[in-house]
This record gives structure tokens, C-alpha cells and sequence, in this order.
């Protein structure tokens, strides 16, 4: 009989540690905040940026929220000694520019039981500028030479998507630096068309052609800025060409 009490004492105290140790069991909740380069929501071979200043929140069940802010060049976070359960990984961005890639909320839920957790990755895009120059051809002959430097004013540029919608409109102007932009363009391909002003008319352009459209590849953080297009006037026309 005391044997029996005694393997029964034995049996629940075994029970009851087994229980403690599955209470006290903690893990770790990691992964990376990075630049997605192209845009595409994919975590490919050259998103290797971190992104610098995110903040990352961890939140659920009875846990105080854990908060690692400005995550470092590297993109890494880590939040350690988080006991099992379900929770939600909240991201934000350095600043309002930035958009959400993957996933497109910013938020990752994450449940710990017998494991660690360290591949809660984020993708973040940052927008650009778009843009180049509209100049006079002098001498019309389809090439660019050294005298081609005179703005044209008032060509009217088309940003456009893949499907050949406008998605942003602007002016070139005889301003330094480059004569027509378009800011905060996200990551991806588009074209920009060039409507010639009254009277002239297309002499190339980069990439070659006349046709007024230029293929353009825009990647996060990467200003692209040598679209240029080259319009000519009649032989004899006089003007249309501001220094």
C-alpha cells in the first residue's frame, strides 16, 4: 500500500514538473525587414537591404508588448524568452513614403509551440523619382550632339502602367537640372510618352525611335533620370528652344 501511495506521489509530481516545464518553455520570434527592390512582393535573390529605422511590435495573448524600434541596416529583429501562444508581428515603416510589398498589411501572425519562430520577413518598397529631359535636336538629324543642350518648354509627358494607363501627367519646363519629373513612383515597369508641342515633331529619343515612348524600369530608392526625348522644328522655323 505505501508502495502504491508512493508511486502515485512520484507519478504526480513527475506529472505536475512535466506541466511546469511546458508552462515555462519560451522561444524565440525573429526574421528581417528588407528592400524589396523591385517591387513584386517576392522575396528575390537581390532584397538584401534592410530597411533602416522600422519599428517592429509584437503583440498578443497576456504579453506587455515587446517593441524593437529603428531596426538596424541589417533589417534584423529579434524578441526573445516569448512563451507559447499566438501572436501578431505589427510593422511600420520608417515613414509614410514607404508601402508594404509583403505582406500588404504589415502584419504577420506567428504561433510558438515547441519551436522557434525566425523567418517573419518583411517586404517594404520605397518610391522615386521619374524623369529627364526634353531638348531641342538643332540640326535634326536624329542624333544627339553636343549642341542639343536648349530645353523645349511645354512637351506634355505620360507616365504609364503596363496596361497603358496614365497614371501621371506633367509639363516640361526650361527649369535646371531635369526638365520633367514625376515624384514617388513606385517600384516597376512603365513608359513614359512624350506629346510634342504644336509645330515640332520627334528626332529620337533614348533607346532609339521616334515613336515617343521609352520603356522605363523603376527599382525602390533608385532615381531614374535619363529619359530623354529630342524633338526637332521645320527647316526654317524660327525659336521653340529656351537656353
Amino acid at each position: 500500500m505505501m508502495f502504491r501511495q508512493g508511486l502515485k506521489s512520484f507519478v504526480f509530481v513527475a506529472a505536475l514538473l512535466a506541466v511546469q516545464t511546458v508552462a515555462q518553455a519560451q522561444y524565440v520570434v525573429s526574421g528581417r525587414v528588407l528592400e524589396d527592390v523591385n517591387g513584386n512582393g517576392i522575396l528575390d535573390a537581390s532584397d538584401t537591404n534592410g530597411v533602416n529605422g522600422a519599428t517592429i511590435i509584437l503583440t498578443g495573448g497576456s504579453l506587455v508588448p515587446q517593441v524593437v524600434f529603428d531596426v538596424a541596416g541589417t533589417g534584423y529583429y529579434s524578441f526573445t524568452n516569448i512563451p507559447a501562444g499566438t501572436y501578431t508581428i505589427n510593422h511600420f515603416p520608417p515613414n509614410l513614403d514607404w508601402v508594404y510589398t509583403s505582406p500588404s498589411n504589415g502584419h504577420l501572425q506567428v504561433t510558438l509551440s515547441g519551436s522557434d519562430s525566425t523567418t517573419n520577413n518583411f517586404l517594404d518598397a520605397n518610391p522615386t523619382t521619374v524623369g529627364g529631359w526634353v531638348r531641342l535636336d538643332v540640326n535634326g538629324n536624329g542624333a544627339v550632339d553636343l549642341e542639343d543642350t536648349n530645353s523645349i518648354v511645354g512637351a506634355t509627358l505620360e507616365l504609364l502602367d503596363t496596361n497603358g494607363v496614365v497614371k501621371a501627367v506633367t509639363l516640361s519646363t526650361s527649369a535646371t537640372g531635369q526638365n520633367y519629373s514625376f515624384a514617388g513612383v513606385l517600384p516597376g515597369q512603365y513608359s513614359i510618352r512624350e506629346i510634342d508641342p504644336i509645330g515640332y515633331h520627334s528626332s529620337t529619343q533614348t533607346g532609339g525611335g521616334t515613336n515617343n515612348l521609352i520603356s522605363v524600369t523603376v527599382l525602390s530608392s533608385t532615381p531614374n533620370l535619363t529619359n530623354n526625348f529630342y524633338d526637332t522644328l521645320p527647316i526654317g522655323a524660327i525659336g521653340g528652344g529656351s537656353p
